[in-house]
């Protein structure tokens, strides 16, 4: 697995890089676009820093995360919606196998509730009606 191929982290530049890139790349849209849909939202840094990297890392990466949806959250209406796994596993690509994987959608509600806030895990054909029922 991954995890055992980097046992303390990503090159943490490129944890940083990609936390901040994409970070950027939210924060350009604010005010610009109604909705932000994405597969990889800022919270996923924190959630893999805490699977992959030492603990003094991951303590800085979910503090950022943390931090930057608070502020998130003073400017913007934010769901935070985990997409149900519905095709069949293609490992194409993949770092993680599909047990690791499956482990991993039930492993994020878990640990980034307390850093985002809620989240919902819906299946795609849920997901519009669910934003419509809210009022969004």
């Amino acid at each position: 697995s991954l995890h055992d191929a980097l046992p303390i982290c990503f090159p943490v530049t490129i944890l940083f890089y990609f936390l901040g890139k994409q970070m950027r790349k939210e924060t350009a849209l604010l005010g610009k676009v109604e909705s932000i849909v994405t597969d990889s939202p800022v919270a996923l840094s924190a959630f893999y820093s805490k699977k992959y990297c030492t603990e003094k890392i991951s303590d800085v990466i979910s503090f950022a995360v943390a931090a930057y949806y608070k502020e998130l959250q003073n400017d913007a209406d934010v769901l935070n919606i985990q997409v149900l796994r519905e095709k069949e596993y293609n490992p194409q690509g993949r770092f993680e196998t599909k047990d690791v994987a499956e482990q991993y959608d039930r492993d994020i509600p878990l640990i980034l509730t307390p850093l985002i806030g809620e989240i919902v895990t819906l299946g795609v054909d849920e997901i519009l009606e669910y934003i419509l029922r809210r009022g969004r």
